[in-house]
């Protein structure tokens, strides 16, 4: 069975390398925090114990800079300050800043928590006066606001986007209506309407401060601050123990998005070297095979193409695909047939490749190689006898036709006596 490679390509993603910066060398998939306050700074923090090695100081102009964001992107790590409700970019070698945009152009009144969604390309953040969801433009800093965030939780002061599950999480630390009663929360946050839903329990209720938000793709947890540092499970929402610092911001200056994911595409399921005809009007079966990482069921069956060929439709059920385990792995697997009718053989390549999208717009691409089989006819190998060709659509071989096979493989056996 030949199998080729199929790749998910991220649209918005780019290859970069990470620049360095000439004070601090950041790592990849660093985690750092930002301090409030007129003597605020940036630190990396250890994820095993907390502690944090300053960067530097932000500008004493600012008075406090609450949310931090990473855009793995752009490589570009944001901020927001509450009293300009403003946005900006944060050199993360050197805790510079550069603004984006004006004063105000938020819309918020009391920005605070703030998260990248790098499959979107968007930013979001919370006001905690009108308590409400806004998509931040990372170009101009315009914001938008999404809606109120529900549940009956108020004061999100941490956010964190999980890209993998698409996952937005927020860190609530007080009960709408009612301010002065804080507690710590995990929830999950809607995007499209910013309805919240709580995560397991409240956080320990012996942490007054529950500030700091992130996901962290290196402990696939989230890592929020009470005071100090707190490991969140996300299945659950329940907490443990880092210590370290006390941080109002939390971000992870993580890898850049891979341009692709690779899969395996296999063209006629079953064959070695997938002989093709080049005149069959016949049907070309394809299996794209599923993984723990890809949902073959989520692909957008509509768009696949593969070398200009169109699916086929299953009998007369309509359905341009078939679910099942191919492969033997207990794992969902796609099996599709493409219309050999509509291929333009192409003489210089024996590699064919299929696009297409996945339901939610990502785009997706993949090959495997054929053999190309003339029409009509049949090809003896010499030293085993076997005989092949053309069989989807081609001509098969008539009794005639067969017994003239015999009588040629006779007199290769006379030869080679």
């Amino acid at each position: 069975m030949s199998r080729g490679l199929l790749f998910v390509s991220n649209i918005f993603a780019i290859i970069a390398l990470f620049s360095l910066g000439t004070e601090v060398a950041m790592a990849q998939q660093e985690l750092i925090g930002s301090t409030p306050g007129h003597n605020g700074g940036l630190y990396t923090l250890d994820r095993t114990t907390g502690d944090g090695l300053l960067i530097d100081y932000f500008n004493p102009n600012v008075p406090s800079m609450n949310g931090l964001a990473y855009d793995p992107i752009a490589e570009i790590l944001y901020g927001v300050v509450p009293s300009a409700n403003q946005l900006f970019s944060i050199d993360p070698t050197t805790a510079k800043i550069t603004p984006i945009g004006q004063p105000g152009d938020l819309g918020t009144t009391d920005a605070n928590g703030l998260a990248f969604d790098p499959t979107r390309g968007l930013l979001y953040a919370t006001d905690n006066v009108t308590n409400r969801l806004y998509t931040v433009d990372a170009t101009t800093g315009l914001g938008s606001p999404v809606g109120t965030i529900g549940g009956g939780f108020s004061h999100v002061e941490g956010l964190g986007f999980d890209a993998k599950n698409n996952t937005l999480y927020g860190l609530a630390d007080g009960i709408a209506g009612n301010p002065i009663e804080y507690f710590g929360q995990i929830i999950t946050i809607d995007t499209a309407t910013g309805d919240a839903q709580a995560l397991g329990g409240p956080l320990p209720s012996s942490e007054r401060l529950w500030r700091g938000l992130t996901f962290d793709p290196v402990s696939n947890g989230l890592i929020a601050c009470g005071g100090t540092l707190y490991w969140i499970d996300p299945d659950d929402g329940e907490a443990s123990y880092i210590g370290g610092r006390y941080v109002q911001g939390l971000a992870v200056i993580s890898d850049p998005l891979p341009l692709s994911l690779s899969l395996l595409l296999d063209i006629r399921p079953g064959s070695d070297d997938n002989p093709v005809n080049s005149k069959s009007n016949g049907a070309l079966p394809v299996a794209i095979y599923g993984s723990e990482e890809i949902d073959v069921t989520e692909i957008d069956l509509a768009t696949l193409m593969l070398e200009g060929m169109s699916l086929r439709e299953k009998g007369n059920s309509g359905k341009l695909g078939s679910f099942e385990d191919i492969n033997g792995d207990s794992i969902l697997d796609l099996l599709l047939h493409f219309d050999l009718s509509e291929l333009a053989f192409n003489a210089s390549t024996d590699m064919y490749t299929l696009s297409g999208a996945m339901l939610d717009g990502m785009a997706l691409e993949g090959f495997d190689s054929i053999r190309a089989v003339p029409y009509g006819k049949v090809f003896i190998d010499p030293d085993t006898l076997a005989a092949s060709w053309g069989s989807d659509g081609g001509t098969i071989p008539e009794p005639a036709s067969l017994a003239l096979l015999a009588v040629g493989g006779l007199a290769l056996i006379r030869r080679r006596k």
